[in-house]
């Protein structure tokens, strides 16, 4: 592999380097891959459980299946009556032991028409986006492509207006390489559209895999067009940000979300950040919390609910939202607006709270549509979590993770700060099902002041999570 002109080597793939059998040694992808449909591949790129730690989860988005689909496989994994037999006659490819994990196990209601990559890969189709994605990540098959994303450990940001611009698609999951993001944007006082756009293309020259436009000043929708129509990469959004200009917040209400929401996805936006986590009940508790909320759009939408006395209103308008995700396959993650801003807060009832309600909001909407939210399928859930220097440990960690596993979290990002950071990683890896994500900075920095950061602590760092299994940073 080369880069900046520079060549490395890439670590091997497969076989425990570790010298004794309870020891997993980090940085490795002990477990040899087995890119498998349904929870067959829940280990791929992982590495071998450490002892004492919980078993993974036995479950896939094939769990999760919209209840008007109807499932040839009964509650006790066994086929149906005639099922079995219904298949063969149809020469409809299949393979018994699956079962229920397999798009011939289940039947669409009558005049169904897929809309999203997520429903072409639960029909079994291979769309040429899957293609396209396949010939990118040369280990994969577009079959295999297709197989991960119906599992629920890959997702293909691609907005169907974006697809008639230049965008070239790309995936994110367990199973494909390691994805970069670039945050960009205007502000009120600086930039412009053509800036932006120079911006965009500096990034995808120095190969960021997507682009975030986080404005907040100048024409946001020319800017917002602009960046869409000349963009290779998916393009992100926080859509809030955009809603409040040349209005307060406590102007906010259901009919400037929707339109906002509509618009954006009309302008070609991929994936979309909401802050639907953040309840009424919850605002009591920053009190107790030595630095607040220190997220823009939780603290946004804080103000809103104790203006009003009303619950947030991207939570109320949640299956609104995901109709409009649904209609245009846009990917977005639950902002986490509880988020801590400093060690004294961090995994404080607040965030949990907040993590909690994340949760009721995919295990509700996964019944609608697994693995998206709502009926806004291909919609992803992002989970963070992490210890801290004062707080919590590496089984703590684990067991954060099997939470939001269980209740439906797509991927998950590790922002630890304290504690063992390289065997919280790996244990967090080696249980997961889902891509674990982190920001590399943040460990790079143990130890040592941030003026100390340099090249090759920078190169060794991503190199070395990279191998341990980080899916995304």
């Amino acid at each position: 592999m080369t880069a900046n002109h520079k060549t490395y080597t890439l670590p091997p793939i497969g076989n425990d380097p570790g010298l004794e059998p309870d020891v997993t040694t980090p940085g490795s992808f002990a477990n040899t891959p087995a890119i498998l449909p349904g929870t067959r591949g829940a280990r791929t790129f992982s590495s071998p459980d450490t002892p004492g730690m919980p078993p993974l989860s036995n479950k896939t988005a094939w769990d999760f299946m919209p209840e008007d689909w109807t499932c040839l496989v009964d509650e006790h994994g066994e086929w149906k009556e005639g099922a079995l037999k219904s298949l063969l006659d149809s020469g409809r490819e299949f393979e018994p032991d699956l079962k229920h994990e397999q798009a011939a196990a289940w039947q669409a209601p009558d005049g169904f028409a897929p809309s999203t990559q997520l429903e072409s890969a639960r029909l079994g189709i291979v769309t040429p986006e899957m293609k396209r994605v396949a010939e990118r990540e040369e280990h994969l098959s577009p079959e295999q492509v297709r197989d991960e994303l119906a599992a629920g450990r890959l997702v293909i940001p691609a907005n169907k207006v974006a697809l008639g611009y230049d965008l070239d698609p790309m995936c994110i999951g367990r199973a494909s390489k390691t994805k970069i993001n670039a945050n960009m944007g205007a502000s009120p006082v600086s930039s412009s559209t053509d800036e932006e756009v120079e911006k965009l293309k500096w990034a995808e020259q120095w190969k960021a895999d997507t682009v975030m436009d986080l404005s907040t000043g100048g024409d946001l929708d020319e800017t917002r067009v602009a960046i869409c129509k000349n963009a290779t990469v998916p393009i992100g959004t926080v859509p809030i940000y955009s809603m409040i200009i040349g209005r307060k917040i406590e102007d906010l209400d259901y009919r400037i979300i929707m339109d906002g929401v509509k618009n954006q996805a009309e302008h070609g936006v991929s994936y979309f950040t909401i802050h639907a986590g953040i309840l009424r009940e919850h605002v009591k508790l920053a009190k107790n919390r030595l630095i607040g909320l220190v997220s823009r759009g939780g603290s946004l939408l804080a103000k809103w609910m104790i203006h009003h006395g009303k619950e947030n209103p991207f939570n109320t308008a949640w299956e609104d939202i995901c109709a409009v995700m649904r209609e245009y396959d846009i990917t977005f993650s639950i902002g986490d607006g509880c988020r801590p801003g400093g060690l004294a807060d961090a995994t404080d009832e607040l965030q949990l709270a907040e993590l909690v309600e994340i949760a009721n909001l995919t295990h509700l909407q996964h019944h609608l549509d697994p693995m998206c939210i709502g009926r806004a399928s291909k919609t992803k859930i992002n989970a963070n979590m992490g210890a801290s220097p004062v707080s919590s440990s590496t089984d703590e960690e684990v067991d954060k993770l099997k939470w939001a596993e269980r209740w439906g979290a797509d991927t998950v990002m590790d922002l630890s700060t304290g504690g063992d950071l390289d065997a919280t990683r790996q244990a967090i890896i080696q249980n997961s099902t889902t891509p674990i994500g982190t920001v590399p900075i943040y460990s790079m920095i143990i130890g040592r002041k941030i003026e100390d950061l340099s090249e090759q602590i920078i190169l060794e760092t991503c190199e070395h999570q990279a191998q341990q299994g980080v899916d995304y940073f």
